[in-house]
Parts: C-alpha cells; sequence; structure tokens
C-alpha cells in the first residue's frame, strides 16, 4: 500500500488519481475531515492527520510499503514533531519525489 499525505492537495490529487487509475492500493491522508468520504468514494482507505499528531501519522503510515509527502513552508513547521535520530523501526519510510518517479514502470 502507499500513503499519499496531502491527498487532496495540488500535487497529492493528482497523484491519487493516477495511481488508481493503474489499480494502486492507497491510504489518502487529508488534513481535513469533510473531505475523507469523497476520498473513500474513490476507492482510497481514507485517513485525517495533522502534521502535529505524531500519533495520527504513524496510524497514516501502518502498513503501507511507500510514502508520498511534499509540504510548502509553513509557520507552524519547527512545532512538528519530527522523527526520532535514534534508529528505530519505522511503518513506513517516507520521501518526496516527483509523481512520475513513483508511477514509472520498475520504479519504487
Amino acid at each position: 500500500m502507499i500513503t499519499v499525505f496531502g491527498a487532496t492537495g495540488t500535487t497529492g490529487a493528482p497523484l491519487v488519481e493516477a495511481l488508481l487509475t493503474r489499480g494502486a492500493k492507497l491510504r489518502a491522508v487529508t488534513g481535513q475531515p469533510a473531505k475523507a468520504a469523497a476520498l473513500v468514494a474513490k476507492g482510497c482507505d481514507a485517513a485525517v492527520a495533522d502534521f502535529g499528531d505524531r500519533d495520527a501519522l504513524e496510524r497514516a503510515c501502518q502498513g503501507a510499503e511507500k510514502a508520498y509527502l511534499v509540504t510548502p513552508p509553513h509557520q507552524d513547521m519547527r512545532r512538528w514533531p519530527m522523527p526520532s535520530p535514534r534508529p528505530r523501526r519505522r511503518a513506513c519510510d517516507m520521501w518526496s519525489c516527483p509523481p512520475d518517479s513513483v508511477l514509472r514502470p520498475g520504479r519504487g
């Protein structure tokens, strides 16, 4: 499964559509509870998470093999919980990359 953060945003929404078209199993994450039902209607597992809530972020990643996350600069970024610098097993590794790199055959 792929977890897509910002699934209703500028880059996340088109990525969700493209991945669903290709038959990918998704968990679409939004910070807006009112938008979760529309994601479920499209065929996603939907989750609501705020970047300030570490537990919600970890729940959103449970069972995921990959995650897509791009965040614009935000005034609250310094207060968002960051992963521990100690090595530990995480639910999934997160990185950001252009959507087409996720979709090319033979890649990630």
